[in-house]
C-alpha cells in the first residue's frame, strides 16, 4: 500500500518536499507478538471510540488499520490511578507486517503512566501503531515510548490526543533504530490551562530515515505547549522534522515553544528541520528554533588522542542525547532500566 502522511496544516514547503512524507509498500497484513500489563488500578477493557480523535500522521492511517483489520485495544482509567500506576506494553512486530491500536479515556483527576516499548523486529515488513487518548477534566498522562525494532524495520507510530480543561500530557520518546521511521503526533487543547511536555531523543545511523509530524492545535484559554528534540544523525542519515503550534481563536494569553538541537557527525547526512507557528489569535506567546552542526574538529582530535574511535564518540555522544531525554522520563522505574540499557560510558 502506497500512502502519503504526516502533513504538514499549511503547505508551505513544498520545495523542501516537506508538506507530508510519501510511504511505499506499507503493509499491514499479520498481528503482533504484544504483551499487555495493566496497572492494579485500571478499570477493565471497554467499548468506546474514540475515532474522532485525530492523530498526528492523518486520516491515510486509517486506510492501514483497514488493511489489518484490527480492533483497538481500549481502557477507561478511573479517579484511583496515580503516577505511580504504570501500564506498560511490549510489542514485538512480525515479518508480515501488524498494525497495532491503544486507546484511553483518562477520567476527571486520575493519573496514569503509560509505557510502551516497541523492539525486535529485524526482519519484519512493516508495523504500524497508532495510540488515541481522550484525557478529561484535571487528568494527567505520562506517556513514554521507546522504539527500536531494528535496523531493518519500518515503522509508523502515531498518536492523536484531547485534554480537557486543566489536563496534562508529558511524553518522551526515544527512536535509536529503524530502516524508516514515521512519527506522528497531534494534541487538541481545548480546556482552559491544558498542556503538552513533549521531549524527543533520537539517534539515526548512516542509511535510516526518521520523518516526524508534531500538531500543538490550542483552543483553550491560557493552554500550554513545549517541544524539546535532541538529536544525532550519522553518515547517510536522514531526517525530517515539521513541528506546527497552531493558536486558534479564543485561546488567550497561551504559550508555546519549540526547540530542536542537532548534532551532525560524518558526512552525506541529510537534515530537514521546518518549524511552523499559526495563529489567529493576538494574546499569545509563540517560540521556535532550530540549531545545527558539527563536532569541532578540535573536541574530535582530543576525543580520539584519548583512545575513542569515530564510531566510539558517536555512540558516546548519541548517548548522551538519549540520557537527556531519560533524564526527562517521570517514571523512576522506567528512567532507571534505561539508563542501565544505555550508560554514557
Amino acid at each position: 500500500m502506497n500512502i502519503n502522511i504526516n502533513h504538514m496544516p499549511v503547505y508551505t514547503f513544498g520545495w523542501l518536499k516537506m508538506n507530508y512524507a510519501e510511504v511505499k509498500d506499507f503493509n499491514t497484513l499479520g498481528k503482533s507478538n504484544k504483551k499487555i500489563i495493566p496497572c492494579d488500578n485500571l478499570v477493565s477493557e471497554t467499548d468506546m471510540d474514540l475515532s474522532d480523535i485525530e492523530s498526528g500522521a492523518g486520516k491515510e492511517i486509517e486506510l492501514l488499520k483497514k488493511e489489518s483489520g484490527s480492533t483497538p485495544v481500549s481502557y477507561r482509567l478511573s479517579e484511583g490511578c496515580t503516577p505511580k500506576d504504570v501500564f506498560k506494553v511490549e510489542i514485538n512486530p512480525v515479518k508480515e507486517g501488524s498494525f497495532d491500536e491503544f486507546d484511553f479515556v483518562v477520567e476527571k483527576g486520575a493519573c496514569l503512566t503509560v509505557l510502551m516499548d516497541i523492539k525486535d523486529g529485524d526482519d519484519l515488513g512493516a508495523a504500524g501503531i497508532l495510540t488515541r487518548i481522550n484525557l478529561l477534566d484535571e487528568a494527567k498522562v505520562n506517556l513514554i515510548q521507546v522504539i527500536r525494532p531494528g535496523k531493518n524495520a519500518r515503522i509508523i507510530n502515531d498518536i492523536g490526543v484531547s485534554l480537557g480543561e486543566r489536563a496534562c500530557l508529558n511524553l518522551s520518546q526515544l527512536f535509536l533504530e529503524g530502516k524508516e521511521s514515521y512519527q506522528g503526533f497531534k494534541s487538541k487543547l481545548s480546556g482552559k490551562k491544558s498542556e503538552i511536555n513533549v521531549n524527543i531523543g533520537y539517534r539515526v545511523n548512516s542509511g535510516e530515515l526518521l520523518d516526524m509530524n508534531y500538531i500543538a492545535d490550542q483552543y483553550g484559554t491560557k493552554t500550554v505547549s513545549e517541544f524539546n528534540v535532541l538529536g544525532v544523525l550519522k553518515d547517510e542519515a536522514r531526517k525530517n522534522f515539521r513541528g506546527t503550534i497552531d493558536f486558534k481563536r479564543g485561546c488567550s494569553k497561551s504559550e508555546g515553544a519549540e526547540n530542536e538541537s542537532v548534532l551532525l557527525i560524518g558526512e552525506g547526512m541529510v537534515n530537514k528541520t521546518t518549524p511552523l507557528i499559526l495563529c489567529t489569535e493576538e494574546d499569545v506567546s509563540g517560540t521556535h528554533g532550530a540549531s545545527i552542526g558539527c563536532l569541532d574538529e578540535n573536541v574530535m582530535f582530543y576525543m580520539k588522542s584519548r583512545g575513542l574511535s569515530e564510531e566510539g564518540i558517536y555512540e558516546l555522544l548519541s548517548r548522551a542525547k538519549i540520557r537527556a531525554i531519560i533524564n526527562t522520563i517521570p517514571d523512576e522505574e522506567t528512567r532507571k532500566r534505561l539508563e542501565e540499557e544505555y550508560p554514557v560510558i
